[in-house]
Order: structure tokens, then sequence, then C-alpha cells
């Protein structure tokens, strides 16, 4: 792909900056797009936005639902937690930005539901990375987060919690959903034509055997980046003789099951 004297098309990757996991993701696919001879910009907010600066890409402000209100929404079973107002704040300001960068298409890597709906309106083709596991290719709806709820009702009952987690996120997206199609009903504008283009999975297909559809989901593997960080001081007081466990949630994942993972390991040989 050359473009000669010809301006290089622009692509926007928006990324939730509080997010470890879902700003480190991109890096790799903005390095390669700008091989192939593209622009490559990074818009969004947060601290982890100095990792994207860091690899000698630029960043420009752009405002993401807040992660206070993502963790929120992943912390409760039900209960409405974006308002209407909130939504429709969101969606200008992110459109007005958009509109102000201009680019040809746009790649986001995060939990910002509303993007859609301002890509849509700047009239910017808009793709997404995402798990397989999210988009229901691994058997579920889409990720759970862990419920202290659900672990009593595994105790209890473990053949109810699946259709017991399966029931609470349903209901959760609906709930997450309505006021961003409410905002579209006051704009005059069907749901049905606001979405993604495709959906770019970072995943393996031979480890998701479900039917997915090849003109609206690829699978690309995996997206590996590590930044250049030291070792942690207590790395060398590990004990090398014994089987090293490594657990984590992830930023997005919050503490809750964290607990039930650390007990169920505390009685292992394992450090």
């Amino acid at each position: 792909m050359a473009f000669g004297k010809r301006a290089a098309p622009l692509v926007l990757i928006v990324v939730s900056g509080e997010s470890i996991a879902h700003t480190l993701r991109p890096i790799p696919v903005a390095l390669r797009l700008r091989e192939l001879g593209c622009a490559v910009r990074f818009g969004g907010q947060g601290r982890y936005l100095r990792f994207v600066e860091e690899a000698g890409l630029a960043v420009e402000p752009l405002p993401t639902l807040p992660y206070p209100r993502v963790l929120e929404w992943q912390a409760r079973l039900l209960g409405k937690v974006y308002g209407v107002a909130e939504v429709g704040r969101l969606v200008a300001a992110q459109r007005a930005a958009i509109e102000r960068c201009a680019p040809a298409v746009m790649v986001q890597d995060g939990p910002d539901s509303t993007l859609a709906t301002a890509a849509h309106l700047a009239g910017v083709p808009l793709f997404a990375i995402s798990n397989a596991s999210v988009i229901g290719l691994g058997g579920r709806v889409r990720y759970a987060p862990f419920h202290r709820s659900l672990h009593r009702a595994a105790a209890l009952a473990p053949r109810l919690v699946r259709p017991l987690e399966r029931g609470i996120e349903l209901l959760r997206m609906v709930q997450a959903a309505f006021p961003i199609g409410y905002y579209l009903g006051r704009e005059g504008i069907r749901s049905s034509a606001v979405g993604y283009q495709k959906q770019l999975v970072p995943d393996l297909a031979e480890l998701f055997p479900a039917a997915h559809d090849p003109g609206t989901t690829v699978f690309v593997g995996p997206l590996l980046y590590e930044p250049p960080l030291p070792r942690p001081s207590w790395w060398r007081r590990l004990d090398r003789r014994r089987p090293l466990v490594y657990v984590a949630v992830g930023s997005s994942g919050g503490a809750l099951g964290l607990d039930v993972i650390v007990a169920a390991l505390g009685d292992q040989p394992y450090q």
C-alpha cells in the first residue's frame, strides 16, 4: 500500500485510557498501520495513554465514558446507571472531537457504548476490537464480572448459575442500551443503522467454534504488546523451586471474586 504524494488516510484509534489492556492492545495495530502508510492518531483520556505516547504515537484528547461509571455498571447486578442527559452530552462531545480530527476510519478498543453513535452521526466508519467471549462466540452472552450473589448460588445449586448469569446480563445490556436508544430516537435516527462495520477479534478462531458471520466478524489473532517496564522489587524474592501462579483480574475486572481465587489456591503448593 503506497500513497506517494497523496495524503495518507488518518486512522483514529479510540481507547479507554483507564484500562491498561484496552490501551496497550491497539498499539501493535497502530504500528502496523503506520508501516502500511497510514497516519495514525489515538483518542481518549486516562493515565495509561502515556504508554501510547512513549511508543511514539500521537494522542488526541477525546472524551470517553468515565471509567468509574463503567466499573459501577460492572459491579451492579441490576439497576440503571447511565442517564439520557449524560449519554447525550457525551455523544455530542465525542462527535465534535471526531469531526475536528476528520479521520477516514476509526477503531475502538474499550467499553464505551456511546462511540458507535457519535461515529455514526459524524459519518465515519467504526471498527471494534472485541474479545470473542464479549460478543458471544465463547458460548456465553458476553463477559459477566464476578458477583457475590452468584457465588452463593453456585454453592447451593451450581446448575442455576449459568441461566442466572445469562438472564442478569441480558437485563443489564438492555438497561445500558436504553438511554442511547432514547437519545437516537430524539435525533430521529433508526437504532438499527448504528453499529460497527466489523468486530476485530484478537483471539484464535480454533478456540471458538461457535458460528460467526465473516462479513461482520474477523479473527485477527492475539495482539501482543509489552511496554518496557522494570520488574517489581520483590521479583528476586520469589522461590524458583515452587510453581508460580499469576492471578490477574485486569484493570476492568475489579476485586470481586479475587478472594475466591486466592482462597482456592491458598492450600496448594504454589506461590
